[in-house]
C-alpha cells in the first residue's frame, strides 16, 4: 500500500506560471495589466456613447431651430407681398375705370393684370410653402399630425439684425474645436484603441484571455492592427476638425455678408415704397402714367420683399450655428466634454 505523506504532496504541487495567473485571474483580477485597461475602455466607450447622445440633440437642435427660421421667412415674405398685392389690385381697378372712362388708351389694364396675376400666383406658391414649412417643422419635432404646427413666434430677446456686429472666424474656431462632441467622441475611441494595443502586449498572460492572444506571432499582427486602427482614428479627427473649421468659415461669412446686405435692402425697400406711392398717386385722368412704368415698379418692389426675408432668414440660421458650433444660447445647456490635449498619444 502506497502511504502519502501530506507534507512531501504539498511540496511536489510546484506551482507553474500559468497557475498563479489563474488564481490572479480569479482573485484579484485587476492585477492583470489587460484587465484594467478593459475597464478603461468602457468607461471611455460611454463616454463616446454619451457624445453620441449629445451630438445628435444638438444637431436636431439645429435642424429645428433651422427650420422654425426658414417658416418665419416664408411667412414674413407672404404677408408682406400679400399686403402688397392688394394694393395693386386696388391700383388695377382705378386703370380698369380709368380706361373704360376713355382717359386710358385701351389695353392699358393689361399691364396691370399680368403683373397682379403673376403676384398672386406668387401668393399661393407661398401660401403653400408655409403650409410644408409647418408639416416639416412637426415632423421634426416629432409629431404625428402634420398640421400640429398652428403658428410660430420667435423670441421677442432676439438679437436684432440691426444691433449685431461682424465676427471674426479666428475667435470662434478655439471654442468650436474645443467644443465639439464630434472630436471628443473620436478622442474616446483613440483612447480605446491605444488601450487594446497596450492589452495585446498582456493578454497572453491572462488565462481566461482568447487562445489566439497566446505569446506567438499572432500577438504581433493583432499589435500591429491595433496601431493601424489608431491612425486611422487620427486621420479621421483631421477630417472632422477641417470639416468644423469650414463650417465655421461658412457661418461666420453667412453673419457678415448678411449685416452688410441689411442696410442695402432696407434703402431699397424704401426707394421701391416711395416709386409705388408715386405710381398710385398718378392713377388720375389725364396723367400720362404708363402702366409699363407701374408693372416694373411693382415687380422691383416684390423683388426686394423677397430678398429682405432671405437676407434675416440667412442671419437668424448663421447666428443658430454658430451658436450650435460653440454651445451657447439655446445649446449652453448641453453638456460639453474637454479633452486635454495631452490625452492623445
Amino acid at each position: 500500500m502506497l502511504e502519502l505523506n501530506l507534507s512531501d504532496a504539498l511540496a511536489n504541487l510546484t506551482p507553474n506560471l500559468l497557475s498563479i495567473l489563474g488564481c490572479v485571474g480569479d482573485l484579484a483580477p485587476f492585477l492583470l495589466p489587460n484587465r484594467w485597461l478593459q475597464a478603461q475602455e468602457t468607461q471611455e466607450q460611454a463616454q463616446a456613447q454619451q457624445d453620441t447622445l449629445n451630438l445628435m440633440h444638438a444637431d436636431l437642435g439645429a435642424e429645428v431651430e433651422g427650420m422654425a427660421y426658414a417658416l418665419a421667412g416664408d411667412e414674413m415674405t407672404l404677408n408682406s407681398i400679400s399686403k402688397l398685392l392688394q394694393e395693386a389690385i386696388l391700383a388695377q381697378t382705378q386703370v380698369e375705370e380709368l380706361e373704360a372712362a376713355g382717359t386710358f388708351s385701351p389695353g392699358t389694364t393689361d399691364n396691370m393684370k399680368v403683373i397682379v396675376d403673376q403676384m398672386t400666383l406668387d401668393v399661393a406658391g407661398l401660401q403653400l410653402l408655409v403650409t410644408q414649412d409647418k408639416q416639416n417643422l412637426a415632423g421634426a419635432m416629432g409629431f404625428h399630425n402634420p398640421d400640429a404646427i398652428r403658428d410660430l413666434s420667435l423670441d421677442s430677446n432676439e438679437l436684432l439684425i440691426t444691433s449685431a456686429k461682424p465676427i471674426d472666424q479666428s475667435t470662434i474656431l478655439p471654442v468650436a474645436l474645443n467644443r465639439a462632441f464630434e472630436l471628443s467622441q473620436v478622442d474616446h475611441l483613440v483612447e480605446v484603441a491605444n488601450n487594446q494595443t497596450k492589452e495585446n502586449y498582456f493578454s497572453w498572460l491572462d488565462p481566461q484571455a482568447s487562445p489566439s492572444m497566446d505569446l506567438g506571432f499572432s500577438t504581433g499582427e493583432n499589435i500591429n492592427i491595433s496601431k493601424d486602427n489608431v491612425a486611422m482614428l487620427l486621420t479621421r479627427r483631421e477630417q472632422l476638425q477641417a470639416a468644423i473649421a469650414t463650417k465655421v468659415d461658412t457661418y461666420a461669412d453667412q453673419w457678415n455678408e448678411s449685416l452688410k446686405a441689411w442696410p442695402i435692402i432696407q434703402d431699397n425697400l424704401l426707394a421701391n415704397q416711395r416709386r409705388w406711392q408715386r405710381q398710385v398717386a398718378q392713377l388720375t385722368p389725364n396723367s400720362g402714367l404708363s402702366t409699363f412704368d407701374t408693372e416694373a415698379v411693382l415687380q422691383d418692389y416684390e423683388a426686394s420683399l423677397f430678398r429682405q426675408a432671405s437676407i434675416l432668414t440667412n442671419f437668424r440660421v448663421a447666428r443658430s450655428m454658430i451658436d450650435r458650433l460653440q454651445l451657447q444660447g439655446f445649446y449652453s445647456t448641453i453638456q460639453s466634454v474637454t479633452v486635454p490635449a495631452n490625452k492623445l498619444k
